[in-house]
């Protein structure tokens, strides 16, 4: 665990030798992205979608005939023949954490509460960003992919969206491990930390689990939803938190 607070220290290493202090800083007037830096995040989420379309592509037209798709098949009937209806009811539960409405809701919530809590809109801009960024690059880079879902039944109703990448696992890594980040940010009290990585960081994982266990994605698609979900997180973690502002 100490090794994972100094990962995550160092991901979110301060502009300013400010020590770090329990309380939130007292508000302040600048809003926390730039235009440089929204070039930046235009840039990297292009980078982004290609990098994630072209994959996507590698394993539906390339490689759509050898083992990886096989075995990623695989995976999913070995869920589907562990099917009973406590597991469905849990999966259901477990996937409802990164449904649409709740993670738009519980940032109708946060976006508020943060920049009310801290007097900025750093903590709320990083959470709204990442989510926003990771659904364009889910959502676009699916499109040009347009991978069916797995060949076992559906739990789920079937959204628009391709099967490549998994939107709720990607929503989910942006989102809950968002708040850790911002956890480690605003406090050095270890037994929070811990309990914020425990807590925050197991739901990606359970949202990830249970979309594979309801037929909704394959392996490779909930793999590389959480690389989309966490390459968003951390970039807006550097260019928000990497301001003299932002803990000032």
């Amino acid at each position: 665990m100490k090794g994972m607070e100094q990962l995550v220290d160092n991901t979110m290493t301060r502009t300013v030798s400010t020590p770090r202090t329990e309380s939130a800083p007292p508000a302040e007037r600048h809003w926390p992205l730039s235009s440089g830096d929204i070039g930046t995040i235009a840039r990297f989420g292009f980078v982004l979608f290609l990098v994630t379309a072209a994959i996507g592509l590698l394993i539906t037209d390339v490689l759509s005939d050898g083992g990886l798709v096989a075995a990623d098949a695989d995976v999913n009937r070995w869920f589907e023949r562990l099917r009973t209806p406590t597991w469905n009811t849990l999966t259901d539960w477990g996937s409802s954490f990164s449904d649409t409405v709740t993670i738009v809701g519980l940032l109708a919530v946060l976006i508020p509460t943060l920049r009310v809590a801290t007097g900025k809109w750093h903590s709320s801009v990083l959470l709204a960003g990442a989510v926003a960024l990771e659904t364009i690059v889910f959502v676009t880079a699916g499109l040009v992919v347009g991978r069916e879902r797995p060949p076992v039944e559906q739990l789920d109703m079937s959204p628009p969206t391709a099967s490549f990448p998994s939107g709720h696992t990607g929503a989910a890594v942006a989102f809950y491990i968002g708040l850790v980040l911002l956890v480690y940010w605003w406090t050095s009290h270890r037994p929070t930390r811990i309990a914020a990585a425990v807590v925050f960081g197991s739901i990606p994982v359970i949202v990830g689990l249970s979309r594979l266990y309801r037929g909704m994605h394959f392996p490779t698609d909930v793999l590389w939803g959480a690389v989309v979900g966490l390459a968003s997180v951390l970039l807006f973690s550097r260019v928000v938190v990497n301001r003299p502002e932002a803990t000032s």
